[in-house]
């Protein structure tokens, strides 16, 4: 059963509800599947520093779209994502962080160091941006349980709309997120 309130989620998600606005709770809902997924795919289990880097990657992997209005948002992302950690006294998770965020959108499979969490964390994000289709042999159960107690209250569609607007305005330099 997935876990429906994470204390470190939900703490850092309180502090930027203004700057989500009515995007909230669809990025809040967003947040939790990612967790969620992530901890499925992995096919090596958490310590208690990972599990919580984790959940601190996954509250600012998409932050920056709203902290910096933009679609270059992986580094404004990763740096907000470290400086609450510095904050927070934890500045020993910052390395993982960064890592997860900064290659959350790589196109090829994730090598380096933590590879098993940083690719579950890169298959997660993108399973739940293409509703489940690609599911990397998880069970169609298992995601639907996660759909049905995360909604997707139109969070898809307005991270569509915002890629869109991006690569219109910028056909130079349509997808500044994807990295190789």
């Amino acid at each position: 059963m997935a876990n429906k309130s994470i204390p470190q989620i939900e703490r850092v998600l309180l502090y930027y509800t203004q700057a989500l606005g009515h995007d909230y709770n669809a990025y809040r809902n967003h947040v939790y599947r990612i967790y969620h997924l992530t901890l499925l795919l992995c096919p090596s289990e958490l310590n208690k520093a990972q599990e919580e880097a984790l959940a601190i990657a996954a509250v600012f992997h998409d932050l920056g779209i709203w902290t910096h209005h933009s679609m270059d948002y992986l580094s404004p992302s990763a740096e907000s994502a470290v400086r609450h950690l510095e904050e927070t006294g934890r500045t020993h998770l910052s390395d993982l962080c960064r890592q997860l965020i900064i290659h959350h959108h790589k196109i090829s499979p994730y090598q380096g160091d933590h590879s098993d969490l940083t690719e579950a964390f890169r298959q997660a994000d993108f399973m739940d941006l293409t509703f489940g289709v690609t599911r990397h042999g998880l069970p169609i159960s298992r995601y639907q349980h996660l759909k049905e107690s995360f909604p997707f209250l139109g969070f898809q569609k307005l991270i569509a709309k915002k890629i869109l607007r991006h690569a219109f305005r910028h056909p130079m330099h349509p997808f500044p997120m994807l990295k190789r």
